[in-house]
């Protein structure tokens, strides 16, 4: 029978995954609230023929309809990278291009390789909104494909470390410095994490499993 007793390597997982719905989650609202107001987003949604856009709609049929009154607030992160990445042109895109898996840049420095998926994640010099958006949506997409919700002390350094690095360029693109997404991701890092509120945030991100073993 599964077991939910706090270990190490649970803690650091629910801490990661705490990151992403309280922290990149906001990060994401807020860019795509800079390009699209959501009174419109529907309307947007709807007018648009790409794929995976229309397979959004109809998975998230009911959250998208609540953006009248709620805004983006239950969008996640899934709904709102393909969102950002498909309807919103102007933003900036990742150096190597959307869903890159290419290991080195073109003038050959070799890019972070995923430890868990073995995917590329953009290397340090590739900066822009799109480089930092992809960078959120690989670790998610991590996250939630894991076997068992537990993550080694290297595997939490790895993400935690682009995360750092995320939040601080955020800081600069939208809260001119106050470095208020820093802040909350500094606090997750030590605050006190129960056997419940890790159990929540596991369920947050998409990995309800009960996993034997654990």
């Amino acid at each position: 029978m599964a077991s939910f007793h706090t270990t190490e390597d649970k803690t650091r997982y629910a801490r990661m995954c705490r990151i992403l719905v309280d922290v990149t989650g906001n990060i994401l609202r807020e860019e795509l609230l800079r390009h699209i107001q959501p009174a419109d987003i529907k309307m947007k949604i709807m007018q648009s023929f790409i794929h995976s856009v229309k397979s959004k709609k109809k998975t998230f049929k009911h959250v998208i309809d609540t953006a009248h009154n709620d805004g983006y607030a239950k969008f996640d992160i899934s709904l709102l990278y393909v969102l950002l990445r498909n309807l919103c042109p102007k933003l900036e895109q990742p150096t190597g291009g959307w869903d890159n898996r290419n290991k080195s840049t073109t003038s050959g420095e070799v890019r972070p390789i995923s430890p868990i998926s073995g995917k590329p994640f953009p290397c340090h010099n590739e900066r822009t909104l799109g480089d930092d958006i992809e960078r959120i949506h690989l670790t998610r997409n991590d996250l939630d494909h894991l076997g068992a919700a537990s993550l080694t002390k290297s595997e939490y350094s790895f993400y935690f470390d682009q995360m750092v690095n995320v939040c601080n360029r955020m800081d600069v693109r939208h809260l001119n410095g106050k470095r208020n997404y820093w802040n909350a991701l500094k606090i997750i890092e030590t605050c006190p994490m129960d056997d419940k509120s890790i159990q929540v945030y596991i369920e947050h991100i998409g990995l309800a499993k009960a996993v034997e073993g654990m």
